[in-house]
């Protein structure tokens, strides 16, 4: 893999403790094991920073992040990516939410730069969502034939210094999606870098290299 244009802090020097892994159920266990793990798996691929211009009625959606980049602009300013209404769902417990991978979908800039998430045939958007280590960051590069790609970080403290997770919104034709990664820090066992490939269903299939 080519370097990314991200320096990460210092790795922590103590040796890291592998995760292990428990062997997976037989039978019909196994069955629910294998729902249960592409639940998991959907639940990942949503995306809960769903606000509202008129909260109390709940109209005129967008995405809000904080920490973001379309295209080649640079870091560090705040993004709202305005949706269709036809594109929110509702948790058990009320919360909205947007479900990825969305077909027949696409961002768009509008001739003021607003971005803009609305229906479109042909093209589709996915979430690409990558952790980083204690510590650390994380990047990735699109392999696959690709529009559009919104970059945003999450940190997982006010002030970012245990490190955050590199997350991505990707528009393609339509079909799967591949893409490199990368991570810093200290990943207790986890591969520093490698390739996944989404299907158009949501399905991952990661590759470490």
């Amino acid at each position: 893999m080519g370097e990314f244009p991200y320096k990460f802090p210092d790795e922590d020097e103590h040796p890291e403790v592998p995760i292990k892994h428990g062997l997976p159920p037989t039978g019909n266990i196994y069955e629910a094991y294998i729902k249960s793990q592409e639940e998991q798996e959907r639940r990942l691929q949503r995306l809960y920073n769903v606000r509202f211009k008129d909260a109390f009625a709940e109209t005129f959606p967008y995405l809000d992040f904080d920490w973001a980049k379309y295209g080649d602009e640079d870091w560090g300013r705040p993004i709202k990516l305005w949706i269709s209404s036809t594109f929110l769902q509702k948790d058990e417990e009320g919360r909205y939410y947007v479900q990825f991978p969305l077909k027949n979908a696409r961002i768009f800039k509008t001739e003021k730069g607003t971005l803009v998430m609305r229906r479109n045939e042909g093209t589709m958007v996915y979430y690409v969502r990558v952790p980083g280590g204690f510590r650390g960051g994380a990047d990735f590069e699109v392999l696959s034939p690709h529009f559009e790609v919104l970059k945003f970080k999450n940190f997982r403290s006010p002030k970012g210094a245990i490190g955050y997770d590199m997350g991505g919104l990707v528009v393609t034709p339509i079909g799967e999606i591949k893409y490199k990664w990368i991570r810093g820090g200290r990943l207790h066992g986890l591969p520093p870098e490698g390739v996944t490939i989404i299907t158009p269903e949501g399905k991952k299939i990661q590759e470490v290299v």
